[in-house]
């Protein structure tokens, strides 16, 4: 590989990928603080909270505790701000019934990006046993909507508000800097003419470092002749 192929390559993966993700986060409520009193069913019923995400990011996981009394399967998901689905988790099946206040990390086939704003983080089960426990003492909200348990509806809309509490829910994500990346088409092209550009400028000048000396030192010699 000549230097000027192997430049143009690193300043190419500079550009790719210089900046991209920088630090892990999580929006809603990850921690604990939550009583077994206080819990919302989600045996076909959806229920969630509104939260506000602060970064644009890639939302890796939602993580929700749950109580099970009997076998049963889970799922999340996220809408967006205008109750649009955004995406759902893949299931978490075959879960041992008499579970109490465990934390299930459920993750996606493929991870949504998503821009700033406040978006619904919601869990759901397909067994009237299963409940969601509930975060004290805050005023998010909680909403509940029916529904029989296959793949999320597509919208949230018509949600009920349950009581002030809020599911004990939340997203960890990847904040990703700067705007969404797009690469000119003749990015390439571009980069080439660049470093042409710049290694004839870079041959001027060796040529000007090596060539001036070298003929002071011959117009001395001649001189030196004379």
């Amino acid at each position: 590989m000549s230097i000027k192929n192997f430049t143009i390559l690193i300043l190419s993966i500079i550009f790719l990928f210089g900046g991209s993700n920088v630090s892990a986060e999580t929006f809603g409520w990850c921690e604990g603080g939550f009583l077994p009193a206080y819990s919302d069913p989600i045996g076909n019923l959806i229920a969630g909270t509104k939260f506000n995400l602060p970064d644009r990011a890639e939302l890796q996981k939602i993580t929700a505790p749950i109580d099970f009394s009997a076998n049963g399967e889970i799922k999340a998901g996220i809408y967006d701000n205008a109750d649009t689905l955004v995406a759902e988790t893949l299931p978490h099946i075959n879960i041992s019934g008499d579970i109490s206040q465990t934390y299930f990390d459920l993750t996606f086939s493929e991870n949504p990006i998503l821009a700033s704003g406040n978006y619904w983080l919601v869990v759901w089960a397909n067994n009237d046993n299963a409940v969601s426990l509930v975060k004290t003492q805050t005023t998010d909200g909680l909403y509940q909507k029916s529904a029989i348990y296959n793949g999320l509806p597509l919208s949230f809309t018509g949600a009920t508000y349950i009581e002030e509490r809020s599911s004990a829910i939340c997203g960890t994500y990847q904040i990703l800097s700067g705007d969404i990346l797009t690469i000119p088409g003749n990015f390439l092209a571009l980069t080439s003419a660049f470093i042409d550009d710049l290694f004839t400028d870079l041959s001027l000048v060796v040529i000007i470092a090596i060539g001036l000396p070298l003929g002071f030192w011959v117009i001395k010699k001649i001189i030196a002749l004379v």
